[in-house]
């Protein structure tokens, strides 16, 4: 109607702009990284511990035989899951997301996101545990929100003016 002539590149690039306003929108929620670091650092705290001091007692629970390496092997992913937890408490005051502390966001991200298909591969088999039911929910809404973090969230308050 106003002399522009609407060939297939012009309705792709309308689609695609359509697409980059909404993750703009997406980008400019403030999100509490804050508090989801806290609380990651807290989940991955209490499993760090309880590996390294009651490794036998998690063998019981999750229905595995004590035998001898296995106790030490839980203690030493204790130690991984207790330094885990040292990085992000320690991150949790710092900008996170987008390229501000990348490493920290994409490790969390990874570990999390494997961990929860991990999980759900183990507990779709015969051989599910009921105790993993609740540490497969933890691991999936953390894969979630470390995702949303790393590929959506900038980590900064946007302020860009988009046309509306």
């Amino acid at each position: 109607e106003d002399g522009f002539k609407w060939d297939q590149t012009s309705k792709v690039a309308f689609l695609f702009e359509e697409q980059y306003k909404v993750i703009l929108k997406l980008r400019r929620q403030p999100m509490k990284t804050k508090t989801l670091m806290m609380a990651s650092s807290l989940f991955l705290g209490a499993a760090g511990l309880s590996s390294l001091f009651a490794p036998e007692e998690l063998l019981k629970i999750l229905g595995l035989p004590q035998i001898d390496p296995l106790p030490v092997v839980i203690q030493l992913i204790g130690a991984l899951y207790l330094s885990f937890a040292l990085m992000n408490w320690i991150s949790k005051d710092n900008i996170i997301g987008g390229i501000y502390l990348r490493p920290v966001s994409i490790a969390n991200f990874a570990h999390f996101t494997i961990g929860a298909l991990t999980i759900v591969k183990y507990q779709l088999s015969d051989a599910a545990n009921a105790f993993l039911w609740g540490i497969m929910i933890v691991y999936i809404a953390f894969a979630i929100i470390f995702a949303w973090l790393v590929f959506i969230h900038s980590g900064i308050k946007n302020k860009l003016k988009t046309q509306e």
